[in-house]
């Protein structure tokens, strides 16, 4: 019997449908394939895997770990003081932008500290400060320290938010500092320069120092990443350090002086190879060719001070910061002593 003329014929619909499952399997299998091969990248390549924001944000938080904190800063901005001279106040009434110095508080009750090698005895009654709230203070008297060229002030007023100081033994090269003037520059230490030529050297005065290559105003605070005084900018753009402060602090706070007990010695670092009873050893220290104490004499050779040896990149720190009661361990005669030294002796 023939088909009815208005049906496909039965083989053809027989091919079409063989074609569309053959398509559809095709269809099916590239699904497959694209969703294996996406499944096995994930599984092979966790790390890259999110969106691209992510990364930026964790970029982001590195570079800001680097950066000072607004936190920090405004601690070192409540602990600091502008200090202005009197009479160059406009119509006795407006300060002018640029002040004389920042001082570190350093006691709640109105002791702080600044750098101002130009300071005169007595000139004190001339200055004024203002604090972070913009409330200016009196400066009811001054201690002027001539080994540092750092001026303590003391501010009428009470309360005030004091400065944290820096251990000096913890700075070191490469380590970034901020300094505060009129705005915050970041800086880094490098190495200590030599700063005295001469053989003959004093063992109060620093040999080596930190400095900066670009230059900033005198007396600007230098600051470390946890908001502690470093110390101040000299005159010659180098570091004025902060470990004269530590060791005179007390004596300001509670005698209104300064007191450096070590007294003056003059002499030539030394550091070769010595003879001794056919034997050789290496000698680390100062051949003394001056002295002001009645216990030490020219000849002599300083190589301990409290207990440490000679390093003659921190021998003033050593000398000028050395707690009392001062232990010194010479050689004379091929014998080691040691004495306890003071100023007057």
């Amino acid at each position: 019997m023939s088909s009815a003329p208005h049906l496909p014929d039965k083989k053809e619909n027989e091919i079409t449908t063989s074609l569309g499952w053959f398509f559809l399997i095709v269809l099916l299998s590239g699904l497959a394939g694209v969703a294996s091969a996406l499944a096995t990248d994930a599984w092979l390549t966790p790390t890259i895997t999110g969106p691209s924001t992510n990364r930026i944000s964790i970029q982001s938080k590195t570079n800001q770990s680097k950066k000072l904190d607004s936190l920090t800063k405004e601690q070192v901005e409540q602990r600091t003081v502008k200090v202005y001279k009197k009479e160059e106040k406009i119509q006795n009434k407006y300060y002018k932008d640029d002040f004389l110095a920042k001082a570190a508080l350093l006691s709640s009750d109105g002791w702080a500290v600044m750098y101002y090698p130009e300071y005169v005895q007595g000139s004190f009654r001339r200055l004024e400060a203002m604090d972070g709230q913009g409330v200016v203070h009196e400066v009811e008297s001054a201690v002027y320290d001539q080994q540092s060229e750092l001026v303590y002030l003391n501010l009428k007023g009470d309360n005030f938010r004091v400065s944290s100081i820096a251990d000096w033994n913890q700075v070191n090269t490469n380590q970034p500092v901020w300094l505060y003037d009129q705005e915050w520059q970041k800086e880094k230490l490098e190495s200590k320069q030599k700063v005295v030529s001469s053989e003959v050297i004093s063992l109060t005065t620093p040999i080596y120092r930190y400095s900066f290559i670009r230059s900033y105003k005198q007396g600007t605070p230098i600051i470390n990443k946890q908001g502690e005084l470093i110390g101040f900018i000299g005159s010659e753009n180098n570091i004025i350090p902060a470990w004269y402060i530590s060791s005179q602090m007390n004596n300001v706070l509670s005698e209104q002086l300064v007191n450096y007990d070590f007294p003056e010695l003059k002499g030539i670092i030394i550091n070769d190879v010595v003879a001794e009873k056919n034997r050789t050893k290496s000698l680390n220290g100062v051949y003394i060719t001056k002295s002001e104490s009645r216990k030490i004499r020219p000849g002599e050779i300083i190589t301990k001070i409290n207990g440490q040896e000679i390093n003659k990149k921190e021998l003033a720190q050593t000398a000028l910061s050395a707690e009392k009661p001062i232990k010194i361990t010479i050689l004379k005669g091929g014998e080691t002593e040691t004495i306890t030294l003071t100023k007057n002796n």
